[in-house]
């Protein structure tokens, strides 16, 4: 008797053990999405206001600003969704005219960079320089 009252201590304690190790676990995989989540907010917040760097040899006009693709406006929006059906837009800036300029992923996973001005016309590259 005193044989299956201590078997059944050393198995309660073990479930008990296992329990804990679980929620510590537990804690830090929750611990760790957060502080990732965070960094990946900072990064975006960050990155929202940061000017796109001029490649060598390119003539460019303006300064172009980052914008995050989910605060593009409605025009735009609705100019790539009927444009580009089954497409999302990947990245996107803007110029000092209100030009946005678009990285647009289509359903042939073809990344696709076009201008379209802040009332959702679509604009060539000359156009952008001249607009």
């Amino acid at each position: 008797m005193k044989r299956i009252i201590l078997s059944l201590v050393f198995v309660l304690g073990g479930m008990l053990a296992m329990q804990a190790q679980s929620k510590e676990l537990q804690t830090k995989k929750q611990t760790q999405t957060t502080e990732l989540q965070q960094q990946k907010n900072q990064n975006l917040s960050t990155q929202s206001n940061t000017p796109i760097k001029q490649a060598p040899g390119t003539k460019s006009l303006e300064q172009q600003v980052v914008v995050d693709p989910v605060k593009v406006p409605a025009p735009v929006k609705n100019f790539v969704s009927e444009k580009y059906k089954n497409s999302s837009i990947q990245k996107a800036s803007r110029n000092s005219k209100g030009v946005y300029q678009l990285e647009v992923l289509g359903s042939d996973n073809v990344v696709k960079t076009i201008f379209v001005d802040e009332k959702g016309r679509e604009m060539t590259a000359p156009q952008v320089l001249s607009h």
